[in-house]
Parts: structure tokens; C-alpha cells; sequence
């Protein structure tokens, strides 16, 4: 059995593409965003320097600093994206623009937190929903 088939590290600093599914249809809808996984390097400096910044503050932080902690930290584990419009037209990639995404769209949120906390996803050419 050779090991570099359980590399999630790589796999996760490569990247991998969230297929973005219509939320009652079930079809694609031609968007995908493509993510770093949570073994990736990015992941790891992202979560350091928030527990750095929590560590200062000294105190309990509120359930919406958290829900924001969480949105930046999936923002910053945000590559790019493909086909991602609004109001018809495209949306440029940002890691500010990612993180609007993610608050205003918890559908989105919650399909983008679990695609790169699964480790499988980062393996092969599997893509979520």
C-alpha cells in the first residue's frame, strides 16, 4: 500500500472544485468554487491568526464574532471561483467578495465549510455539492 495515496496535505494545498447544485432543482447550475482543503497551509495560518487575535481579546466572543471568524476563515480557503453572477453579471473574485458570499448565503456557507473540512473531497476528482 503506498502512503502518497492518504496525502491530504498536497491534495488539500492544490485545491478542489465545489460544484455549486441548485438548492431544489438539483442541476448544476455551471458555478463552482474552487477551495483549499482544511490540512492546507492557508487553513492552518488562517486558524493561527484568529486564535492569536481571540487569545488577545481576552474574553468570550459572541456568537455572530464567531459565525464572522467562521465566514473569514472559508473566505480565506477560497481559491476562486467560476461562474458566479449577480444581478446577471459576473462576480470577480475576492476573498472580501468570498466572505460577503458566505454571510449573506448560508446555503452556500454551509455547502463551502463542508467540502473543506471532508478530507475525501480533496482526493481523485471528487467535487460536492
Amino acid at each position: 500500500m503506498e502512503l502518497s495515496r492518504f496525502d491530504s496535505v498536497t491534495k488539500a494545498e492544490a485545491g478542489a472544485e465545489l460544484v455549486l447544485v441548485d438548492p431544489v432543482s438539483k442541476t448544476d447550475t455551471g458555478a463552482a468554487i474552487i477551495l483549499y482543503g482544511a490540512d492546507s497551509a492557508i487553513h492552518k495560518s488562517a486558524r493561527k491568526e484568529i486564535d492569536a487575535r481571540n487569545k488577545a481579546l481576552g474574553r468570550t466572543l459572541s456568537l455572530e464574532e464567531q459565525a464572522d471568524q467562521i465566514a473569514e476563515i472559508l473566505a480565506r480557503c477560497t481559491k476562486g471561483w467560476r461562474g458566479i453572477t449577480e444581478n446577471g453579471k459576473d462576480v470577480p473574485f475576492s476573498q472580501a467578495k468570498a466572505k460577503e458570499i458566505y454571510v449573506a448565503y448560508p446555503e452556500i456557507h454551509d455547502r463551502v465549510a463542508t467540502f473543506v473540512f471532508t478530507r475525501a473531497n480533496f482526493f481523485g476528482s471528487a467535487s460536492g455539492s
